[in-house]
């Protein structure tokens, strides 16, 4: 079971397709932190994320520090994703049976003061000349294998879709 957590992202089409991946992928609940006031859906967002919000538990925390005692009392571990020197490559982090999957915003990332507040850091391997990836793809990616090797994942049929 997993959440995704969104710490101040910005642009409406990486947060829609990143609500896309997580409702792909079975996400429990969606959480926006650090933002006042309360982030709200745009168009442009529904478009993106092709209205599945409506899918999602969507939870709200102005302030990190609410956040974490929430997920301390939910027993939710918190995995940030970030490029950092310490943390884990993402093939060889084994995720924990309840997590909450944090990313930052766009330009910058996560502060500090949040990722020493994580029980994990865990960074996609890059092979190429670049420094980063747009938040939407990691967090699909990082969605994927944390439910790579789950034996209770079952293909969904879905004819809404033709891929001719």
């Amino acid at each position: 079971m997993f959440y995704t957590v969104l710490h101040q992202l910005v642009d409406p089409r990486n947060i829609g397709m990143i609500i896309r991946s997580h409702v792909a992928f079975g996400g429990k609940g969606f959480i926006f932190s650090g933002y006042d006031p309360p982030y709200k859906f745009s168009k442009k967002n529904k478009a993106y994320s092709r209205s599945l919000e409506k899918h999602c538990i969507a939870q709200q925390f102005a302030k990190s520090d609410d956040l974490f005692e929430w997920l301390k009392n939910e027993d939710i571990k918190s995995v940030a994703i970030e490029i950092t020197k310490e943390a884990v490559l993402l093939p060889e982090f084994v995720f924990p049976e309840k997590c909450a999957i944090i990313f930052g915003k766009e330009s910058g990332g996560l502060p500090d003061e949040l990722i020493e507040k994580c029980d994990y850091v865990v960074k996609i391997p890059q092979f190429g000349n670049i420094g980063s990836m747009n938040v939407a793809i990691s967090a699909s990616i990082v969605m994927y294998e944390l439910n790579r090797n789950n034996k209770d994942i079952k293909d969904v049929d879905n004819k809404m879709y033709s891929y001719s």
